[in-house]
Order: structure tokens, then sequence, then C-alpha cells
């Protein structure tokens, strides 16, 4: 039993409806008027078929009835034994496409009766192929031809469909890569908010391992004539101006505190959060069942905590060169 069926059982309330339709609600609504679309279609080739006495097609038809029972089944997720993710509606299509094409197969025995389709055929072939695909320039070739005529035979039939079939693929190849990238963002999302956390916890343990400071020259009008050192140590949460130690390690631990990381961790994420909700502002959407932009959105929160950490250490290792407008805020120096 999975967690969300579990929690089911224990809230009351809204909590199973909105676990039944937290994916992707408005398109699998519209899977299972798809659905009753094509059952209607089917039914209505095969009588049809039944009238005429012509038993060609009556298989295709019988297995595109089974093919829209499987996808029933999977749309219908509280019988599925996987919690619902959004994929259940592309799964549910893998069906439906393989319904449409035994039911344009079914017309193989009167293939002029398929030329009100054939611009939707054409479209989805153009939309999904490349230029210099062959099976797209043999379906425009029929195409052509075809308008001329007005009139389309088997073999030409068989040739759009074959497209149809590649182009439906590729379109469902689509939607599983899209489904692949939101899952790897997700973990690598996962990941860095774990390695941030884990950040944050050591370095409050262990403040004086690698602290984030620096060591510039110590300003003219802040003398400390005591100081054994002629510079000042400056960390995220303190600075320092006088030191008894000449050991730059040493004076580093002295200034550094349990709350550099920190600190530095939520400027990062404050501004991760900005930018995430900036570039949020300017999508549209998607009309597939795999949150693309929220996922990339959801990415840029811990990365934002760690940017600032290596860029810290990064200038912590190189020279340093300090401003002549540039102050610190200095603590007083002791009294003799």
């Amino acid at each position: 039993m999975g967690l969300g069926r579990w929690m089911r059982g224990l809230i009351p309330g809204r909590y199973p409806e909105w676990y039944r339709e937290r994916r992707s609600w408005e398109l699998g609504e519209d899977a299972r008027a798809t659905i009753r679309k094509l059952r209607a279609l089917v039914n209505e080739r095969k009588q049809t078929l039944e009238r005429s006495g012509s038993p060609d097609g009556l298989a295709l038809l019988a297995a595109a009835e089974e093919e829209l029972h499987c996808a029933e089944r999977i749309l219908t997720f509280d019988h599925h034994h996987r919690a619902p993710l959004g994929s259940h509606v592309t799964a549910a299509q893998v069906h439906l496409n393989l319904v449409r094409l035994l039911w344009l197969k079914s017309f193989l025995s009167s293939p002029a009766a398929v030329a009100p389709y054939l611009p939707g055929m054409l479209a989805l072939v153009r939309e999904h192929l490349t230029r210099d695909d062959p099976r797209r320039v043999a379906t425009e070739i029929v195409m052509e031809k075809s308008a001329r005529r007005r009139l389309i035979d088997e073999t030409e039939l068989l040739i759009v469909l074959e497209a149809v079939d590649v182009a439906h693929g590729l379109a469902l190849r689509e939607k599983l890569r899209a489904s692949s990238f939101v899952r790897l963002v997700w973990r690598v999302a996962i990941f860095l908010l774990i390695l941030a956390g884990a950040v944050g916890v050591l370095s409050a343990l262990f403040p004086e391992s690698v602290p984030l400071c620096f060591n510039p020259p110590r300003p003219n009008d802040a003398p400390a004539p005591d100081s054994a050192v002629d510079y000042v140590v400056v960390c995220p949460t303190g600075s320092q101006d006088f030191f008894t130690a000449t050991e730059l390690d040493q004076n580093f631990a002295d200034v550094a505190a349990w709350g550099d990381y920190l600190v530095v961790e939520f400027v990062g994420l404050v501004a991760a959060g900005v930018a995430a909700a900036t570039t949020l502002r300017k999508i549209r959407g998607t009309a597939t069942p795999y949150p693309v932009p929220i996922a990339l959105a959801a990415l840029k929160i811990p990365a934002g905590a760690l940017t600032p950490l290596w860029a810290c250490s990064s200038c912590e290792v190189a020279s340093y060169q300090v401003s002549p407008r540039w102050t610190p805020r200095l603590r007083s120096s002791p009294g003799p």
C-alpha cells in the first residue's frame, strides 16, 4: 500500500478527492471523452460492416474495443497498483492512438470513406515528422494525388496510415522525454536541497573548518597599534580588527561563527526564490501531465543556496583587492 493511499484512509473529507485529481484531472477527462468518441465511431463502423455483409475490418474493430477497455482501466487509477503520478494519462494515450489506427485500417476495404479525415492526418504528420522524412514525403505526394483525383486507393491509404502511426509514436516519445526530464530534475533538486542542509548543519557544528572570511588590509582611519597583524578579518556575520596571534588560520577561526554559512545560504535562497518567481511569471503553462516549469523553478531554490557558498570559497582563495571606499564595520579594539 502506497503512502498516498494510506493517508487517504486516515484523512477524511476532501483529501481522497484531491488525491484522485491532483495529477492532470483535465487531461484525464479529455482522455475519457476521447474514449467515448472513439467507441461511438467503432460501433458505427462495426454496424456499417455488418449491414453490408463484409467481414473485412471486424477483427480490427474488435481489437480496437479491447484497447478502449484497457485505456479505461488505466484512467480509473483507484484500481491500479501504482499511485497516480501523471503518467497514467500518457499510458492511456498509447491505447487511444492504437484505437485510432485500427479504426482507420478498417476502411481499407473502402478507402474513399477516409477522405474527410485526410487533412487531419496530414497535419499530424507535418507536426511530428521532419521535412526530409521519407514517410512524410510519401504522405504529401499521396495527398496531392488524392486532392486532384478526389480518390485514394488501398495502397496509398496504407502509406498514410504508416506515417500517422510513426507520428503518434514520436508524439508519445516527446511526452515520455518530458516525464523522464521532470523526474531527473526533481531528483537533482532534492539532492541539492539535502546537500545544502548538510552543509549548513556541518558548518554550524564546525565553523572554523572552512571559514567564509577575508583578510583585507587595515583601513588607514582604523589604527590598532596593539594588534599583531596589519589586516582585519571580515566574515559574513561579523569582523574583528585586533588580534594577538599572527597565524591567519587561527585568526579566521576566532572570528568565524556558526551562522556564517546559514546567512550566505539564506541570502542565496531568497535570491533564487525571487528568480524562480520571475521565471514563472513569464510561463504560460504546459499541456502535458508533467510540470516541467515547476520542476525547473524548484531546482533553482537549492542551487541558489549553494551558489553563494561556491562564490565565497572562490573569492577566498583569489587575490583580494579592497576598494578605497570600502570600510568594514569593526569591533572595538580592547583597551591597553
